[in-house]
């Protein structure tokens, strides 16, 4: 079943409604004034006749409704239909002889189409035929013609029939945007949420190689001075834990690291499981001794971990390398990779680091 009702920005719609409703009474004090000049009635009787209480009744009931939108704004969409009906029948009282402004009963019927309800529609219609048949049994002009009024009658009809047909179709074709809108957004969260899990790693939540790879490209072509640091963490003698443990201890143990570190690193550093058992970070827009200080906290709080799924705790050998203009991607990794080796021969548990202005690598003391 179809909707009636549609809900949207009813006040602006009634400030439209009004505006018009002033420009119609400006526009027939217009016509009736221009009509002056060519009219053979008095001119006395007719400014009297025509004029001013056709124009006067329309400003009343028009500034009568801008006061009643001001005081009551939520009930001016039950109030602009009736405003409707009573300029309608204004212009019909006025100029009853002029069988055209018989049509001019639909406007109610077309401000009603605006609120998409179609009970107010319903109503709104039945009170307009109810005054159109009022006015031509008390009306000489009207009554006299008897085809002109059920004609003008049919019409609001057949004009209520069709303003409520528009009504259902527009609906139909909002129900098909809402439907479509839906399944756009339903698209866009999992085009999202496949983006997020082709560049995450499942097991630890991190960002994985690939992701990482793409990163460190994109950072050496912008590398502007060398504030930026590479960061590589092996877990020490993890095939043994696996092999003591278990694979699932040796995942609890990932996530515990992966945990340690995301919780060392700061909101602009980027940082990803990059293997097995290593990671890798990069830590953004920070001296060589600030890395240094974070690289080294690290270790010492993973090395601190409780596991109890290893009944004890691991450690974590280190390389840190600081980035130079002139590195490429696989000048990092090959430097970084060497002093983490580096670090795991001297014992492991340890950091092994270089920068610009060392010429031979920093070992950290083992703890």
């Amino acid at each position: 079943m179809i909707q009636t009702e549609i809900q949207f920005n009813v006040h602006k719609w009634n400030r439209q409604i009004l505006n018009f409703y002033w420009w119609a009474t400006f526009a027939s004090l217009v016509l009736e004034l221009t009509n002056l000049f060519f009219t053979r009635v008095p001119h006395p009787y007719y400014l009297l006749r025509y004029v001013l209480l056709p124009t006067g009744t329309l400003f009343v009931i028009t500034l009568l409704t801008e006061i009643l939108s001001r005081k009551f704004s939520h009930l001016m969409d039950k109030f602009t239909p009736i405003t409707a009906i009573f300029i309608a029948e204004t212009l019909l009282v006025a100029h009853p002889s002029v069988q055209v402004l018989r049509i001019s009963m639909i406007l109610p019927i077309m401000i009603s189409a605006f609120y998409f309800r179609t009970v107010r529609l319903m109503w709104i219609t039945g009170i307009s035929l109810v005054l159109l048949l009022t006015t031509a049994l008390l009306d000489p002009d009207l009554r006299g013609d008897p085809t002109g009024l059920v004609t003008s009658m049919g019409l609001l009809i057949m004009g209520a029939a069709l303003v409520r047909g528009i009504m259902q179709r527009s609906l139909e074709l909002l129900h098909h945007l809402n439907d479509t809108m839906d399944t756009l957004m339903k698209l866009q969260v999992q085009t999202v949420l496949a983006e997020r899990a082709a560049k995450t790693d499942a097991l630890t939540g991190l960002y994985n190689q690939n992701a990482f790879q793409q990163f460190i490209q994109e950072v050496l072509q912008h590398l502007q001075g060398s504030r930026v640091h590479l960061l590589l963490m092996d877990i020490d003698d993890f095939k043994q834990i696996n092999d003591r443990f278990g694979h699932l201890a040796g995942n609890a143990v990932l996530q515990a690291v992966a945990q340690a570190i995301q919780r060392g690193l700061r909101s602009q550093d980027f940082v990803s499981r990059y293997g097995g058992d290593e990671f890798a970070a990069l830590l953004i827009d920070t001296d060589f001794q600030r890395a240094e200080t974070i690289a080294e906290r690290l270790r010492t709080e993973i090395s601190q971990l409780n596991l109890p799924e290893i009944e004890g705790q691991v450690t974590v050998s280190i390389g840190l390398h600081q980035l130079r203009p002139y590195d490429t991607a696989d000048t990092v990794f090959q430097m970084t990779d060497a002093l983490l080796y580096h670090a795991k021969r001297r014992g492991k548990n340890q950091l092994a680091s270089s920068s610009l202005h060392h010429g031979e690598n920093e070992i950290s003391a083992k703890k």
